[in-house]
């Protein structure tokens, strides 16, 4: 859901709705059928002053299937509106602001995170092959280092360089000469200095796959003109996609490797910065 867009919640219901299947007919209806209220009332909160309590804002939370993070921050929206004093709604406010806040963090769309040492992330992320090899040992059919070498069309000496320095990590285990995936993901935070390696690494390695690309593959370049306002919305939902992509991936059967790399960034006139 692309909530965090929105500062009002009739606004948000809206356009929730608007966007389902059919355009959201009947869904009012439906709503209302789920809050044991009349369908005239869902009207009129939708079109007129009229607002949700407490209770019917978050049995529409259930209704909407929003996760908690996402109902937190319809409540605190549907609070915001109903507060008597400007004390109160800046209390709200303020509250809003820092889920928000939040939810712009790549970090906090990421399902599970573990740190690794500033060394450690020094070599990690100085080549695609070290994240390639760490996730390979995920797949079942990949036991050996030789599997590896196999796979990635490498060298035993090269690949098994690489993974002693996974090993060390503890990125990788191995036990009677077999591989496995140790931690399930890394994270770098937005400022660090290995970031640009580990976006240049993959964004290379998907250059060379395009040459090769096969019916399955996706690769999108779409420069183009847009309003601030809209710049910001397509990154709010490429930041919920990421959350989505997460959850899927944190459940998902391991039965081959892929790489997703998403790019949206804004080309200003020479001279002025970012």
């Amino acid at each position: 859901m692309k909530i965090y867009q929105f500062d009002n919640y009739k606004a948000f219901l809206t356009d929730a709705i608007e966007n389902m299947p059919k355009k959201g007919r009947g869904i009012a209806r439906k709503l209302a059928e789920y809050l044991t209220v009349h369908p005239t009332m869902i009207s009129q909160v939708l079109n007129g002053p009229k607002h949700l309590s407490q209770e019917q804002g978050y049995k529409t939370c259930e209704f909407l299937v929003l996760g908690e993070d996402e109902a937190r921050y319809f409540i605190n929206l549907l609070s915001f509106e109903k507060a008597g004093t400007v004390n109160l709604k800046e209390f709200y406010r303020k509250q809003l602001k820092e889920q928000k806040d939040k939810a712009k963090k790549v970090s906090s769309h990421v399902a599970e995170v573990t740190q690794i040492s500033d060394k450690e992330a020094a070599i990690f992320y100085s080549q695609w092959k070290y994240s390639a090899i760490r996730l390979l040992t995920s797949l079942p059919e990949i036991r050996t280092r030789q599997d590896v070498a196999k796979y990635l069309g490498l060298s035993n000496i090269e690949v098994s360089r690489m993974v002693d320095e996974l090993l060390k990590s503890g990125l990788c285990v191995e036990k009677k000469n077999e591989l496995a995936m140790g931690a399930k993901l890394t994270h770098i935070t937005p400022d660090s200095p290995y970031l640009p390696n580990h976006h240049a690494n993959w964004r290379l390695r998907s250059i060379d796959q395009c040459s090769s690309a096969r019916k399955d593959d996706l690769f999108i370049t779409a420069p183009m003109t847009l309003s601030l306002e809209d710049f910001e919305k397509i990154r709010m939902r490429l930041l919920q996609l990421i959350k989505e992509i997460s959850r899927t991936v944190e459940k998902s059967e391991s039965e081959l490797l892929a790489c997703f790399n998403i790019d949206l960034f804004k080309l200003t006139p020479s001279g002025q910065g970012h």
